[in-house]
């Protein structure tokens, strides 16, 4: 039986006494209906004093029938800051309006709960609201899977809304159906914007857009997941590129529609900056163990080459000495020679490149020795070109070469009046910079502060396949028939950008390069910068003694000992030559006191050069010696000009020069 039937049959036991409830009391069976009933029922007067009450509503209230009936129903169900609520809706029943709403009420003991009351006015026969009636039902338990569902809703909406990787749904058209706050701030938009509508409309490339497409409408007929592991987007709201791992899964919504897409994308950004720079610092190692490796290659052919042209140059030199020697030979052994300096000069290079030429490095401004090449090179560039040099205030000194500075300069801006046939400018810029890990870049420099030379071009660029190339030894993109300015060393060889790189590499720093095809080229050169105190090394002051010795000669090369004694004995000087250090030295032990001078060779076979002049000098303090070598190290040349060593000579030497110097240094 419902509301309506009940409130009939309280009708008809009011069809003639409506303002009396002792009929209703004597009607037994209309009690038991009530009882009947599942819901609570309550009926009430127009002063909302209960008059009828079932045993289902008294267990609901907690109060018993007796103590419910002619008691104010929000006396007994509501607190009393409350009761305002429950007498609103007594007053819309007496105006005759019926309703089905829920209010949380309470019961004897003060515990609350949930339900949902069915209300309607209770008429007499002459259609006189006389009261109202109401089934009470208990709905606790379903408010609270409410709330709690509400609740998990708004937790799980927060969870997708505060994950900083965009969370999506999409039906199979493309559309929209869910998306997270870090998808909104990735398309520059908001939530609400973004369901129900394309994905087209919020990427700007119709390819990607299409392959999105293709990719859930797989997900979908499929029912399995797709991966792509790396998506790249441009966020629209800070414009900065970003990288996706996105993985698209099959779901179908709770109400049995169709299947959608449920994605989620991770930025994988910095793992992919970090992917791309390892795959930079171990291109740049292999780089860097590449070009050591031409470098030793390139100091081992210079080597031999030096020795080979010093036996060429030597014998040229024997026969220009001879005063029989007819004109048109004269000639030839000048074009000989001719020939062997210009071999010379391309091995001077080879060893510029493998970092074994001849340094003498001291403090230096770099903006003052760029100012002078600068100077000096614009005169011979031509008006064409225009040599800008811009430097930061207050750059630290460096300690370089001037002439191997000058040399790197020099190919630097040559290579750059040719990359830009119409003429253009050339910029030098000075300045500083903190490097804390340059081992792929020379593993002989120091972390620290380097002074930065950037010489910039707006030529024509070199291409991304030549870039890790270019410093290699006789690698080179120009014709036979590129020009080279009057009074600068013709190039084209390959070897410019080798020396660069080896130059720099010696002096403790390196050379870098970026370029963009028809925009122009910056080489960067590093320069460690120099201490607050450079130490000079001192030569140790030795006592000379004696006069009309007997010259040593020791070098692995027989050719070389036999040339180079002819040279000595011509020049009026006894000489004794060695091809091995062991055999010298035993010698030098039962002769040291006869011994002038000795000339030694750094590169020996059975004992190196710095160990050959130690042992020596241990023998006789006082002995003096001049080195003589195609190559060495910078640093182990200093170190025996240091302790005493007088002169330097490098192969392919030329012997009257030696002839000249031994003379002057043993005199008359």
């Amino acid at each position: 039986m419902g509301l309506s039937e009940i409130a009939d049959s309280i009708k008809r036991f009011f069809r003639f006494r409506s303002d009396s409830a002792a009929l209703i009391d004597r009607e037994i069976g209309f009690q038991t209906l009530i009882e009947s009933l599942g819901d609570g029922i309550i009926f009430s007067d127009r002063e909302d004093r209960i008059i009828l009450v079932n045993s289902r509503m008294a267990s609901l209230s907690g109060y018993s029938v007796d103590e419910m009936r002619g008691r104010p129903s929000d006396e007994l169900l509501l607190p009393k800051n409350e009761r305002g609520a429950l007498m609103e809706r007594t007053n819309r029943r007496l105006r005759g309006i019926s309703e089905r709403y829920e209010i949380l009420l309470m019961r004897k003991n003060g515990e609350r709960f949930w339900a949902e009351i069915n209300a309607t006015p209770i008429y007499n026969s002459k259609d006189k609201i006389i009261g109202t009636l109401g089934a009470v039902t208990d709905i606790t338990q379903r408010v609270e899977a409410v709330q709690e569902l509400t609740f998990q809703k708004e937790f799980l909406r927060k969870v997708i809304d505060t994950t900083p990787s965009p969370i999506f749904a999409k039906d199979s058209n493309g559309v929209f159906t869910l998306a997270n706050e870090a998808l909104a701030n990735l398309y520059d938009t908001t939530v609400d914007r973004i369901v129900g509508h394309h994905n087209r409309e919020f990427s700007a490339d119709p390819v990607q857009v299409e392959r999105f497409l293709a990719e859930d409408l797989q997900v979908i007929a499929e029912a399995i997941p797709v991966v792509s592991p790396s998506v790249r987007t441009t966020n629209r709201r800070t414009k900065v590129e970003q990288w996706f791992h996105t993985i698209k899964v099959p779901f179908r919504a709770h109400n049995g529609g169709d299947v959608q897409v449920l994605a989620i994308a991770t930025d994988i950004t910095e793992r992919k900056q970090i992917e791309e720079s390892n795959a930079q610092l171990q291109a740049q190692l292999m780089q860097s163990q590449k070009m050591d490796a031409i470098g030793k290659l390139a100091a081992g052919v210079a080597h031999d080459l030096n020795n080979s042209l010093a036996a060429v140059t030597g014998h040229l030199n024997l026969l220009q000495s001879d005063p029989s020697l007819s004109a048109d030979v004269a000639h030839s052994v000048d074009v000989a020679l001719s020939g062997c300096a210009r071999a010379s000069s391309l091995i001077r290079q080879l060893l510029g490149f493998a970092r074994q030429g001849r340094y003498a490095p001291h403090t230096l401004a770099l903006a003052d020795a760029v100012g002078e090449s600068v100077e000096f090179l614009g005169r011979v560039v031509g008006d064409r070109f225009k040599l800008v040099i811009q430097c930061d205030s207050k750059v630290p000194a460096i300690s370089a070469d001037d002439a191997q500075l000058q040399q790197v300069l020099t190919n630097l801006i040559i290579n750059a009046t040719q990359a830009m046939p119409n003429g253009g400018q050339i910029l030098l810029n000075i300045g500083t910079c903190i490097v804390g890990s340059n081992e792929l870049f020379n593993a002989q420099a120091k972390s620290g502060r380097f002074v930065t030379l950037q010489v910039q071009d707006t030529g024509t660029g070199i291409a991304p396949e030549y870039l890790d190339k270019i410093f290699e030894p006789f690698f080179t993109t120009k014709s036979p028939s590129t020009r080279t300015p009057k009074g600068i060393e013709a190039g084209g060889s390959g070897l410019g950008l080798a020396m660069v790189y080896g130059i720099m590499q010696h002096h403790g720093g390196w050379a870098e390069v970026s370029s963009r095809v028809g925009v122009g080229s910056t080489f960067t050169l590093f320069f460690p910068q120099a201490c607050q105190q450079q130490l000079e090394k001192l030569t140790d002051q030795i006592e000379i003694h004696g006069t009309g010795g007997t010259i040593m000669l020791i070098d692995d090369e027989p050719t070389l000992v036999d040339l180079g004694s002819q040279f000595i004995t011509r020049a009026g000087h006894n000489v004794k030559g060695f091809t091995k250090c062991q055999d010298a030295l035993r010698w030098f032990s039962e002769h040291k006191d006869e011994v002038e001078l000795v000339i030694l060779d750094m590169k020996m076979p059975d004992i190196d050069g710095p160990t050959c002049f130690a042992e020596l000098r241990r023998i006789r303090p006082d002995i003096r010696v001049a080195i003589l070598s195609g190559y060495v190290d910078d640093d182990i040349a200093q170190d025996l000009m240091a302790h005493g060593a007088l002169k330097f000579f490098h192969k392919p030497l030329k012997y009257p020069e030696l002839i000249a110097w031994i003379g002057d240094e043993l005199g008359p």
